[in-house]
């Protein structure tokens, strides 16, 4: 008994020593990843200004991120609670510990004003918010995705608003994306990530009635079908949808669908009434149209083009 009593206090005294000692080494690895991609990212922003590319907001540095490969879902340090953020004065990633103080900077940082940083919940953009940094609000997550929504539709701003995407949105059983508050201009940037689901609405899981719309940079998906809005009860098929078929309020309308790749059981793109453009796109669709124009609509096919539809590819009733 006294042997095993003896083991067992060593055992629980190695322990004492070698598990922090572990958690350092992992955290110091983790942080020298973490400093590796900063380095990486600050290349990229370099070579873009060399290039003559302007960077003035954030979204511009995400742009260049993204044709550089980068997924902004990814670009999150591995370190528990540590930060990146964007001095959007010195144009310069800088690496941040859990108290938004500087790990790792290119050159002098400005105040902390000037920082941008990514955020993908509620709960951090209000804790970068309460440290005296601006957040950029990119949602991870349905929940949060549709409040930020309703917070851009129902704001009084005119100018136009950008939503990222910093990861995976499912809109199963969650509310539609119904974009009809005013003539907004509104682009969803889904930056490499995918926004799919079951179609379970009465109308298509994007809906616009009316205003500026853009969709670009991601994966669509989609399972199921929607019933058609005339009243009809017609089961239809359809994922982004422009107008409706009984009312000419997107006349004035304009959607653009720049570099997006659908994989749908349905129609990708459905136009009643207004315009639109669709560019640098594939489609892989079974059970639908690629495109399909109603009358009261005028559509435009633009640069690269790659269609698969198990039925007709593109109805043009329009212009």
């Amino acid at each position: 008994i006294v042997e095993l009593v003896i083991v067992i206090a060593v055992i629980a005294v190695l322990s004492a020593v070698l598990i922090p000692t572990f958690s350092n080494l992992v955290r110091k690895a983790q942080e020298a990843a973490d400093l590796q991609l900063a380095k990486n990212l600050n290349t990229a922003l370099t070579m873009a200004e060399a290039e003559g590319e302007e960077i003035a907001e954030f979204s511009d540095v995400l742009e260049v991120l993204h044709k550089e490969g980068y997924v902004i879902s990814n670009l999150n340090p591995t370190a528990e609670d540590n930060w990146y953020a964007w001095d959007q004065k010195t144009n310069q990633v800088l690496y941040l510990d859990s108290g938004f103080n500087i790990i790792y900077s290119v050159r002098e940082a400005s105040a902390k004003s000037n920082w941008i940083i990514g955020v993908g919940t509620s709960a951090d953009r209000d804790t970068v918010k309460n440290a005296g940094i601006i957040p950029f609000f990119a949602p991870n997550n349905t929940e949060d995705l549709n409040e930020y929504i309703e917070e851009v539709l129902n704001s009084n701003s005119v100018d136009p608003q950008t939503i990222v995407f910093s990861g995976n949105i499912d809109f199963d059983n969650s509310p539609i994306y119904n974009i009809s508050q005013g003539q907004k201009n509104l682009t969803f940037d889904l930056a490499g990530s995918t926004l799919g689901g079951t179609i379970v609405h009465e109308v298509a899981p994007l809906f616009i009635s009316q205003g500026i719309f853009t969709l670009k940079n991601g994966t669509f998906t989609a399972e199921g079908k929607h019933i058609a809005d005339d009243g009809t009860g017609k089961v239809l098929t359809s994922s982004v949808q422009l107008g409706k078929t009984t009312e000419k309020t997107a006349e004035n309308s304009f959607l653009t669908v720049d570099n997006m790749v659908f994989d749908t059981q349905s129609t990708a793109i459905r136009v009643y009434y207004g315009s639109a453009e669709v560019k640098n796109t594939s489609m892989n669709i079974v059970g639908g149209q690629s495109v399909y124009a109603g009358a009261g609509s005028n559509i435009l096919i633009s640069n690269e083009w790659n269609w698969k539809a198990k039925s007709f590819p593109f109805t043009c009733k329009g212009g």
